[in-house]
């Protein structure tokens, strides 16, 4: 997945380029589905936000922004739609690069039991991390939330873990994990679009 986040990231840097002066002269709207969701969380963070990214200059001119089941999803950022129950505020998105201070005008959508946007900080939670990074970039061994690590504690390698708790953390990721594949990702996949289309319509 990996990859085709970072052609997709620059397929947008390739677009804004090209309409530059339109953006200039009024303003866009960013708005990403899943996948889609984490090109747009990305290039924001990666490519617009900062001062040297390569396309900062579109920064005063993005206006709004809207996100379906995003992996990025910073913690305490989440709007209601009628496709299901909003995911909890104190939830977030899986990755373990979240986006950091979403401005106001950026809407999440999340639904309750979308692992890729209502993740609990807990056990289960860094392992749905865990599974994530190999997902994401096939990243098994790498960091505090890999899964090599995850392992490693279970087998007591690692001293510093509360084995109960990482034991009841894995299994209730992998129940999880059962339970979202067994409703065939419905949670990820009934998002109501009206709102979000209302919101980017509006002046």
């Amino acid at each position: 997945m990996g990859p085709s986040i970072a052609k997709g990231r620059d397929e947008l840097y390739v677009q804004m380029t090209g309409w530059r002066d339109r953006i200039v002269k009024h303003g866009c709207a960013l708005a990403g589905y899943s996948q889609g969701a984490l090109i747009i969380s990305e290039a924001w963070e990666y490519d617009i936000k900062p001062a040297n990214g390569r396309a900062h200059w579109a920064y005063p001119h993005v206006r709004k922004a809207v996100t379906w089941g995003n992996p990025m999803r910073e913690k305490g950022k989440v709007w209601p739609d009628a496709g299901a129950r909003p995911s909890p505020p104190e939830h977030q998105g899986v990755t373990a690069a979240l986006m950091k201070d979403t401005p106001a005008w950026w809407r999440h959508y999340a639904h309750v039991a979308d692992l890729y946007c209502d993740v609990p900080s807990d056990e289960s939670g860094e392992n749905r991390t865990a599974i994530w990074q190999m997902i994401r970039d096939g990243n098994m061994v790498s960091g505090p939330d890999s899964l090599l690590r995850q392992l490693l504690e279970l087998g007591g390698f690692v001293k510093d873990a509360d084995q109960i708790s990482e034991v009841t953390g894995m299994f209730k990721a992998m129940v999880d994990a059962l339970t979202f594949f067994g409703r065939q990702t419905a949670p990820h996949v009934n998002y109501s679009t009206a709102e979000a289309i209302d919101y980017l319509r509006a002046p």
